[in-house]
């Protein structure tokens, strides 16, 4: 019995620091994951080549 508490308890500190701490530690979590690539300002040229 007391081994399952300590299972419990430290699955809950697993799930505490993998959904709270750790995006935090990476600077931001999923939104630094899903970065959009940079796109060309407004009214700047952008050469595209043609491709055979």
């Amino acid at each position: 019995m007391v081994l399952l508490k300590w299972l419990i308890l430290g699955l809950a500190i697993w799930l505490f620091y993998r959904l709270y701490l750790a995006p935090r530690a990476l600077g931001g979590g999923e939104q630094s994951r899903m970065e959009k690539p940079a796109q060309p300002e407004e009214g700047e040229y952008v050469d595209y080549e043609e491709v055979d």
